[in-house]
């Protein structure tokens, strides 16, 4: 039985060596598109094998390669992707609510773009709920996103009324003074 192990070391380390360097390569080239769809078999690879893991520590690696990713997925419409590896991180990271919000937010993106809006509002409605009280800015993106999906329907004043519950995203006294007076320009509508 030893021996096996002994043997098996080797490649689990090798594996998990490729997969961190492709986490830290990717999360390094995330604006460099055209170094991710040269490495995009090698980076999938690396998703896969993160994904295949049942190991609590391993989550944040493979929720950096998501995120990290996301941007190149959503500009080459590989929807379909990133829908999946945000389902394979939701199922590790089910009892952590800080990752959970941030996974539904990026799946809720992805549904908006492939054109399927309800999966996309369910998705943005439960990212806002589970980041609610942990996530403050995944907390914030999600209400926006919410509101921007309500105006896209056509609902207005629904949309808006989100949009001004959406705690802003800085604290620089500039970008406050700014959400405050669009607040009440907001406030002002819905009156």
């Amino acid at each position: 039985m030893g021996s096996v192990r002994q043997l098996a070391l080797p490649a689990y380390q090798a594996k998990l060596r490729h997969a961190l360097y492709y986490v830290e390569a990717t999360h390094t080239a995330q604006a460099d598109f055209t170094l991710l769809r040269e490495e995009y078999s090698q980076i999938r690879a690396a998703l896969r094998w993160l994904m295949d893991q049942a190991n609590p520590e391993l989550s944040n690696s493979l929720l950096t390669l998501i995120g990290a990713l996301a941007p190149y997925l959503r500009a080459s419409a590989l929807h379909s992707d990133l829908q999946a590896y945000c389902e394979a991180g939701l199922r590790l990271v089910a009892s952590d609510a800080h990752q959970a919000g941030q996974l539904r937010l990026l799946r809720a993106e992805s549904y908006f773009a492939s054109g399927k809006w309800s999966q996309a509002l369910s998705e943005a409605r439960l990212a806002s709920h589970i980041a609610k009280g942990d996530d403050l800015p995944t907390y914030a993106r999600a209400l926006l996103a919410i509101g921007q999906m309500e105006i896209n329907a056509g609902q207005y004043r629904a949309g808006l009324r989100v949009l001004t519950e959406a705690p802003p995203l800085s604290d620089s006294t500039e970008r406050l003074g700014r959400n405050c007076s669009l607040h009440r320009r907001i406030s002002g509508l819905l009156s």
